[in-house]
């Protein structure tokens, strides 16, 4: 796999940036691998992971002393198929026991040092930069904790996905009449992911009969397939503060962007899909609109497209500090 470019600004941080180079080399174990069903996508629409953000080993020592201040380093990368804007990002530092003082804690558009975060589709390898956080241990009555530090990013992304399916013309054809067909347009397409944290996971075709013509339609199904969870884009803002009770209003809504066939939009019955976690229920049905499918071209594959947008919302691996009993300054 081909070096990553490196955007780190300090010398005293190439030890960590070695560490984390091996990270996201592992998290692009994904590439290569194909979809089930024997269904081929390109390489860089292939794995499950969107944008990531995780504090870098050892950038804050593993055991610390109340009132210690440090510069970690907050590691963000994109091992995903598309690009995100920088600017769309907002990334919320802290730690699970309450036990440093993040300078800043919620980082975005105001004050992140990225300018850009290219997806695989230009960078194949993948794309990572750094930002650094000031922290600051907390004067804990001499008491001391055990934390662990924690990064959770909410950005926008996409899915696409352009497979060929199976259009039968023949349909309602006497079965005397039928001959070999070169593909078989009532067989599902399974898939595994699209190089994003929100895949279409299945596409069920249906076949309507019209006057001298078919009408191809498709039951489109969405899964989380990523660690996060779905957000609604337009919330990505507040989807990743401090104040905690933003969870609760967050609703998993996925936009609809394009969905054609043949280079025509299909039409569909949601633009929006609240996805629910339960398969059975997140699908979409969406049917072509043309009379020029006419009974007489037999049987033949042609390109299915479908884009969605939406917001996700994750949380990097967490990173063990000891905060030990200190001296602090009055």
């Amino acid at each position: 796999m081909p070096l990553f470019k490196k955007h780190f600004k300090i010398a005293r941080f190439l030890p960590v940036m070695a560490i984390l180079a091996v990270l996201l080399v592992s998290g692009c174990g994904q590439l290569g691998t194909k979809t089930n069903k024997g269904i081929n996508l390109p390489e860089i629409y292939v794995g499950t992971e969107g944008v990531d953000a995780q504090f870098a080993p050892d950038s804050i020592p593993k055991a610390t002393t109340e009132g210690s201040v440090h510069y970690a380093l907050l590691i963000v990368s994109n091992k995903g198929a598309a690009g995100v804007d920088p600017k769309a990002l907002t990334i919320l530092a802290r730690d699970d026991r309450a036990a440093f003082k993040f300078e800043p804690a919620v980082i975005d558009s105001g004050n992140s040092e990225i300018t850009t975060l290219p997806g695989r589709e230009t960078n194949p390898a993948g794309y990572f930069d750094s930002i650094k956080v000031k922290a600051t241990a907390k004067n804990l009555g001499g008491k001391g904790a055990e934390t662990n530090l924690l990064a959770t990013v909410c950005y926008p992304y996409k899915t696409k996905l352009t497979a060929n399916v199976c259009i039968d013309t023949t349909l309602g054809t006497p079965s005397f009449q039928k001959v070999r067909k070169p593909c078989d347009a009532e067989k599902p397409l399974v898939f595994k992911s699209q190089g994003a944290p929100v895949a279409i996971t299945r596409i069920e075709p249906r076949q309507a009969s019209g006057e001298g013509y078919v009408v191809p339609k498709f039951k489109i199904f969405i899964t989380n397939v990523g660690k996060g969870r779905i957000v609604d884009k337009r919330g990505i803002a507040t989807a990743c503060t401090d104040d905690q009770s933003n969870a609760v209003k967050e609703k998993s809504i996925v936009s609809v962007d394009n969905a054609g066939l043949k280079g025509e939009n299909l039409k569909c019955t949601e633009a929006e899909k609240t996805i629910t976690g339960t398969s059975a229920d997140d699908y979409i049905f969406c049917e072509y609109n043309g009379i020029d499918l006419s009974k007489d071209l037999g049987v033949f594959a042609t390109p299915l497209s479908i884009g969605l947008s939406y917001g996700y919302k994750s949380t990097g691996a967490p990173v063990h500090v000891s905060v030990e009993k200190g001296v602090i300054q009055q």
